[in-house]
């Protein structure tokens, strides 16, 4: 997309500026201004874009020269930065799976706010918990664990981890399954998805070729 941008206004500041509030405001801001200098062109912007690169040049620069100033960038904690997220209806405390899964119970409250005091009650209501992506297989198995699915005959179990723009449908063609398959296969209440959703898949097996 910036790409594109760049091919129709040749400034990367216009750019920036379209990306926020689309290519069609920033020409008729350009034309208002009778000018293609992003500052000349500025004034005829929303509020918000007026604001928005120069914050982005003011990020960029932080990000390149901070040394410059005295300045040491604090990194979070990688278990913050991979994660997974899963559907759950149960009953359980972050507390709890901190404790059993020797993990930092500040990092699981951090990456699940809206729990409060760290409590996930049931709820007959989609709900999301999100863990690190290293205890994410072992916190599956152990509280997730539905002993009604059946695996499929002539099938394997597999994971996929959902990414921005996935549905049911695109992925009941990618694999080989119908969207009810899915459905059934993670006790799903509705087909909506979350990016970094964990989705149990049952995968059909190969075929041995003589």
């Amino acid at each position: 997309m910036l790409s594109t941008l760049y091919q129709q206004f040749g400034d990367w500041a216009l750019v920036l500026a379209a990306y926020n509030c689309g290519p069609g405001r920033v020409r008729k801001a350009m034309r208002a201004a009778g000018s293609s200098d992003y500052w000349a062109v500025r004034a005829y912007l929303p509020k918000e874009s007026q604001r928005y690169v120069p914050r982005f040049v003011a990020a960029a620069y932080l990000m390149n020269f901070h040394a410059a100033h005295g300045l040491s960038p604090d990194f979070p904690d990688y278990d913050l930065l991979d994660t997974r997220t899963f559907r759950i209806d149960r009953s359980l405390h972050l507390g709890t799976v901190a404790r059993e899964l020797e993990i930092s119970y500040r990092t699981l409250t951090r990456l699940n706010p809206s729990y409060l005091q760290g409590l996930i009650r049931s709820s007959s209501k989609i709900q999301y918990v999100t863990v690190p992506a290293r205890i994410a297989g072992e916190f599956a198995e152990r509280y997730l664990q539905d002993e009604n699915v059946v695996v499929p005959v002539n099938r394997q179990k597999s994971q996929y981890i959902t990414v921005p723009g996935d549905n049911l449908n695109t992925l009941a063609v990618l694999f080989q399954c119908s969207k009810e398959e899915i459905i059934a296969w993670n006790g799903l209440t509705d087909e909506k998805l979350t990016v970094n959703q964990t989705l149990n898949i049952y995968l059909p097996r190969r075929v041995a070729r003589p």
